[in-house]
């Protein structure tokens, strides 16, 4: 009060005379808003107290002498006429150190208000509501009434409202945008205004780290068989290390009328598409080993105590850990990303709706912004959402709908020329495979540590060429002497023919191929990844096929040919009542995997496709089919044995019979004894007829005699007869 006794009495006498309460509220300004509050009645006293005519210099006076604008004095003269004194309080600001008005108490009143109000605009209604309740509390004085942190209804400050309580102050109490966030929509939506950690892909190597998710592109697709249009599904895989896009797993989005509902992508598919990598691409065998980042959606392996594997685990981590890891090494490990599942604070009970954390998988999140913008030139776009999508996509829906069902009526090659505003699903998958292919072979990217990793190549150019064509180092090298020299001349003196250049996700990783500690697992290591539920005994149909039906292939006519390839490359037909099971990857579906009751790995099969003009795929068919016809045909020829000799002896017989006959009526040898006499009579005369070429006619060899052998002696021939010989003579 005794800033107040000090004042000048001429301006406590305009307060006094307003109203009863006029000095009660003076006295609960602070210090700073009473000197404002009277400089201001000061300049609004000499105003008013100024002659005609020249009240206008006093505003330009008052405005220079206190360092305001006109416009400023011009607003006080009329907040003063319209609302007194009090319309020239600041409500802004107290006491000196830039404190507000309000206690802390109702400061946190105010913003625990706005948090309880769902909308963006809850600081205005906020402000409504309390201007309301201090109103019902000034006129009635019930303390039900009260605002937190006064003892008494404050006064009005001549705008209607207490000192310190305008909408600007109220948005100094408003809570942050998490705050307010997670308040209103939960954690899910909050955990984005939180500060991102940050991740260095430097020292991480191949496979290491592979993201996996599952995403439904912006597109609809045509497919015939089917009374609407479609919508791809997608798995998609990703290395960290590379940023390489393996290659994905697209099926259409089908819809069940039986069940009237759409088939998504299952469990079992994602399953099938790790264990398709594990087989294609490979895993890190070293001490770091490799770690597949999964969804908690479906992009999810199986566990379940309901299933088990052939080697005894309830769970694809387990059993993949068990063949995977060697010699103390990791081997492949499964890690899941960041769960929301959870209140905002447990005593609030319930949770959102499970569902992942992105940032957890932030690379593969990413590009998929880049499938959808390399995909935008597609027919059929949908939109990001409904709220999204062309409006004109109704009437083309519709339209597309209709044509569909009359062409389920008309003959196949009717339906394949019917012309659609969408593309079709092999469209659609060859458009796929070309994306995918541009994003690993695009080098204008800005990955992180792409340097730092080696990823990079210096490069350099002739004077001559145009800019943009670059030439490796080593074709600076394989020059002559002297053109390398010129070359390097060139390049001292421009520095614009040589830079740094990175290397596209496809290099990075065909650079990394060539890793000793990378291993792929065998085709018919899936047994041990799988429950033997998903096992099936093998079904021969009429024509001695492999039947086999898989509900992620509907429509889709799987046949094997029974014939067995073994693991060591030889061949094996099946028949009727071979007891063996088989194992198909949907994903993978010409070759069929095969085991014996004791799940023990036999062979493979492989499907029965119709073919084309290729002669060489229809030659081997044919030939398949002939081993196939010959491993049937044993039993019978075996069982028809004797049938098949005793006709060889009735034929053999008959026909020597006739011989006979014919030889008889003709005058020639009969019995075998008379055609081996003419027959060696014959071979007589051949030889003489030989003879008589070669010696012509001087010796007449069938009529000449003999020459008589000459006399010959021996000392045998000169002993007496009487003499005795030897035995052995």
């Amino acid at each position: 009060m005794n800033l107040i006794a000090k004042a000048p009495i001429t301006l406590l006498e305009m307060i006094a005379r307003e109203d009863s309460h006029a000095l009660r509220d003076l006295g609960l300004l602070s210090p700073n808003q009473k000197s404002d509050l009277f400089a201001k009645l000061g300049v609004v006293q000499l105003v008013n107290a100024a002659a005609f005519g020249t009240k206008g210099g006093v505003v330009k006076a008052q405005a220079k002498t206190l360092r305001v604008s006109v416009q400023a004095i011009n607003h006080w003269l009329k907040c003063y006429k319209d609302h007194g004194f009090r319309g020239l309080i600041d409500g802004r600001k107290a006491a000196a150190k830039g404190r507000t008005l309000l206690p802390d108490v109702t400061r946190q009143w105010i913003k625990d208000q706005i948090l309880n109000c769902q909308r963006r605009d809850a600081i205005a209604e906020v402000h409504r509501m309390t201007l309301a309740q201090w109103r019902k509390w000034q006129r009635t004085g019930d303390p039900q009434w009260a605002l937190p942190g006064f003892t008494s209804p404050p006064p009005d400050a001549g705008k209607g409202m207490p000192a310190g309580f305008s909408i600007a102050n109220f948005e100094r109490c408003a809570p942050d945008n998490y705050q307010k966030t997670l308040a209103a929509q939960g954690t899910i939506a909050a955990y984005r205004q939180l500060p991102s950690i940050l991740s260095t892909c430097v020292g991480t190597r191949y496979l290491e780290y592979v993201f996996f998710d599952d995403e439904k592109p912006d597109v609809n697709v045509r497919a015939l068989g089917y009374d609407r249009p479609m919508v791809p599904l997608c798995f998609h895989a990703l290395d960290r290390l590379t940023r390489y896009p393996f290659r994905p797993h697209i099926r259409l989005r089908w819809f069940d009328a039986d069940k009237k509902t759409h088939k998504h992508l299952t469990q079992k598919e994602f399953v099938w598409y790790v264990i398709f990598l594990l087989c294609t691409e490979g895993y890190r065998t070293d001490e770091v080993g490799t770690t597949y980042i999964q969804e908690h959606g479906t992009a999810k392996v199986w566990k379940s105590e309901n299933l088990v594997t052939p080697d005894g685990f309830h769970s694809f981590a387990d059993a993949v850990r068990a063949i995977t890891a060697r010699d103390g090494m990791p081997g492949v490990r499964l890690d899941d990303s960041g769960l929301f599942n959870k209140p905002a604070f447990s005593e609030l009970i319930y949770g959102p709706q499970s569902s992942g954390n992105p940032r957890f998988k932030a690379p593969i999140e990413s590009s998929f912004h880049l499938w959808r913008i390399y995909s935008q030139h597609l027919r059929g776009q949908t939109g990001r959402n409904i709220e999204m999508a062309p409006e004109e996509n109704y009437g083309i829906a519709k339209y597309e709908r209709s044509i569909l069902k009359i062409g389920m009526d008309l003959p196949r090659r009717i339906q394949e020329s019917l012309i659609s505003n969408y593309a079709t699903g092999i469209e659609f998958g060859m458009v796929a495979e070309l994306i995918r292919l541009a994003l690993a072979a695009r080098d204008d990217h800005s990955f992180e540590g792409w340097y730092e990793n080696g990823f990079v190549e210096p490069v350099w150019r002739w004077a001559e060429d145009p800019v943009g064509t670059w030439r490796s180092r080593s074709e600076l090298a394989g020059l002559p002497d002297h053109l390398r020299e010129h070359a390097l001349h060139q390049q001292r003196h421009d520095k614009l023919l040589t830079d740094i250049k990175q290397w596209n996700p496809a290099q990075a990783r065909e650079a990394c191929l060539d890793d000793p500690h990378i291993a792929k697992l065998s085709l018919f290591d899936a047994i041990h990844l799988v429950p033997t539920a998903w096992l099936k005994p093998a079904t021969f149909n009429d024509r001695n096929f492999i039947e086999v039906t898989e509900e992620l292939l509907p429509g889709v006519d799987l046949q094997y040919l029974p014939e067995l390839t073994t693991l060591r490359g030889r061949t094996e037909v099946l028949r009727r009542g071979d007891k063996v099971m088989i194992l198909l990857n949907p994903l993978m579906p010409d070759t069929i995997l095969v085991y014996d009751e004791a799940l023990a790995p036999i062979g493979t099969l492989t499907r029965n496709v119709p073919l084309g003009r290729n002669d060489d795929q229809v030659e081997e068919l044919f030939r398949q089919r002939s081993r196939i016809e010959q491993a049937y045909e044993a039993p019978v020829r075996r069982a028809m044995q004797g049938q098949a000799d005793r006709r060889q002896v009735v034929k053999a017989m008959n026909d020597d019979l006739i011989m006979k006959a014919r030889a008889e009526a003709k005058g020639e040898p009969a019995t075998e004894a008379e055609r081996h006499s003419a027959a060696g009579q014959k071979a007589a005369r051949t030889a003489a007829a030989n003879r008589l070429r070669k010696h012509g006619d001087e010796v007449d060899w069938d009529k000449a005699e003999m020459p008589a052998s000459s006399a010959r002696t021996t000392a045998f021939d000169k002993l007496p007869d009487d003499v005795e010989l030897p035995d052995a003579l």
